[in-house]
């Protein structure tokens, strides 16, 4: 009897020990699952929030030095020190949910795209070096994700290439822009606008001899059948590499400051201060002329800033205005700037600007509710980030004063 009241109380004995290691082993995993629990949420990645790819640079002794940071929202201003510094020789275009940055010194091209802790990482670089495309170059036309193109015309080639794969797709061989009799005088394409099946390129001019070609000129790249043409204008002289648009989308040849450098320092036969309206195909519109300089009664127009409506922005030199010795004073100069109606051919004086720019601002980047960002650069070396509800009301989003640089792109990617 005694052997069976052992083997009982045994066994209750062992069913007592399983039952409390089941317990401690349970408590044990649970700890477990809670300590993975607490490393994953410290290993988790931070969420995808709202990015900006903000972009500047500054002037130094040894050039503009060029800057990249990325941020939630647009700063009031920026540190440096928390910015890529990329250095001299670079270009930025955006696109999509990138920035791609052109070094002229390496001949390469780099994608950055943004973390979601709001770091910026270079996603793939590609080299043109076997493209002949170098130096200081007007940024790509960016068709589709797979889809970009880069202008030599001077040299008589656009190199198609695919930005998602970042690999070249083709070298296209086209008619070259026609070089001026000087070979001290510059023709240069630099910004491009796509309309549709065709790319519209300004072409400007930049006078360093004393030839000075005498009428306004576009070229038009056909996507569909990859060809150029080019598309002159006898009303006016050679004008900018970038045209004005309204808020309507419309593009204006215009002219600028180089147009007095000619008249005045070189001689050259005098321009005519005639804006121009450039219709969706790349042809002038035979229907749009407007001479700014008579409407002013203008020695010469130093910019055309932005139009709004029917209204122009436009910097100029008065009646009154001497040149001075050398050229490169002009800049420091103050100008009037007028509102000009181009309808009516009337202009009012125009101040509005004047706390963010001497005398013109320039389009810089959108965000995703079509908010377009203008920098304009006032006479105490402040850059001002700014969006326009009309040219006389403008709501200023950022300003810092780098020494002489600016604000060169921001782009919204989430």
């Amino acid at each position: 009897m005694k052997y069976v009241i052992a083997a009982r109380v045994k066994k209750q004995y062992l069913q007592r020990l399983l039952v409390f290691l089941i317990a401690v082993l349970t408590i044990s995993l649970t700890g477990c699952d809670d300590d993975n629990d607490s490393n994953n949420a410290d290993d988790m990645e931070p969420e995808a929030g709202t990015a900006y790819f903000v972009g500047l640079f500054i002037n130094t002794p040894t050039g503009r030095i060029w800057y990249l940071g990325a941020y939630e929202e647009i700063p009031a201003s920026v540190n440096l020190s928390q910015m890529v510094e990329l250095g001299s020789g670079f270009r930025l275009s955006p696109y999509g949910e990138h920035t791609y940055v052109w070094n002229g010194n390496a001949a390469t091209l780099a994608k950055y795209g943004v973390e979601n802790d709001l770091s910026i990482e270079v996603e793939s670089i590609m080299s043109f070096a076997s493209t002949g495309l170098a130096g200081d170059f007007g940024p790509p036309a960016f068709i589709s994700d797979t889809q970009a193109y880069f202008f030599a015309l001077n040299e008589g080639k656009i190199i198609d290439f695919n930005p998602e794969e970042m690999t070249i797709t083709e070298i296209i061989d086209v008619a070259p822009l026609e070089f001026s009799p000087d070979p001290e005088a510059r023709h240069v394409v630099w910004y491009s606008y796509i309309s549709g099946d065709k790319i519209i390129l300004p072409i400007g001019h930049y006078p360093a001899g004393s030839n000075v070609r005498s009428e306004a000129k576009v070229a038009v790249f056909d996507v569909t059948n990859k060809t150029v043409t080019y598309n002159t204008d006898s009303r006016a002289s050679a004008g900018y590499d970038e045209f004005s648009t309204n808020n309507q989308g419309e593009y204006y040849y215009r002219p600028r400051f180089w147009e007095v450098y000619s008249r005045y320092y070189l001689d050259s036969p005098s321009p005519t201060g005639v804006m121009l309206s450039v219709r969706e195909d790349g042809t002038f519109d035979p229907d749009f002329s407007v001479n700014l300089e008579e409407i002013l009664n203008a020695k010469g127009i130093y910019d055309v800033s932005i139009v709004f409506d029917n209204q122009a922005v436009v910097s100029y030199f008065d009646s009154d205005w001497t040149p001075p010795n050398e050229f490169t004073q002009v800049f420091t100069q103050t100008r009037p700037t007028a509102l000009v109606d181009l309808d009516n051919g009337t202009f009012e004086p125009f101040t509005a600007f004047d706390e963010i720019a001497s005398g013109a601002i320039f389009p810089k980047g959108s965000d995703k509710d079509g908010n377009i960002y203008y920098m304009g650069r006032n006479t105490e070396n402040v850059s001002y980030l700014v969006t326009l509800n009309s040219p006389t009301d403008y709501n200023i989003v950022a300003s810092q004063n780098f020494d002489g640089g600016s604000w060169q792109l921001v782009h919204q990617v989430r």
